[in-house]
């Protein structure tokens, strides 16, 4: 009989999951998202939530927050790829990361 364990409590109610290669993207019902693994980026470097703490889990809006002068948009829907993701915020606008070479 298959097992289920919870991995992670999140600061919120999840509403949307999506998964890649090595990474997960989880969207919280306040827009914020949340990432743990690896994604590889298109100069060939690789983001690795472990580089950011010691904790497995990022807060990923918070890192936006932290490189563009405390702004980081609500986002309302994610999808991701074999390494890459995108998030859409509210006003319509999307952001990508990672390789994006396969999809």
């Amino acid at each position: 009989m298959m097992q289920f364990e919870v991995i992670f409590r999140l600061p919120g109610y999840c509403k949307q999951v999506v998964a890649g290669l090595e990474f997960t993207l989880f969207l919280l019902d306040n827009g914020e998202v949340w990432f743990c693994g690896q994604i590889n980026q298109a100069s060939g470097t690789v983001v690795n939530a472990d580089e950011f703490g010691s904790e497995p889990l990022i807060n990923l809006s918070q890192v936006m927050r932290d490189h563009n002068e405390g702004e980081a948009p609500p986002f309302v829907e994610i999808s991701a790829g074999y390494s890459h993701a995108m998030l859409l915020d509210e006003e319509g606008k999307v952001y990508t990361f990672g390789a994006g070479d396969i999809g």
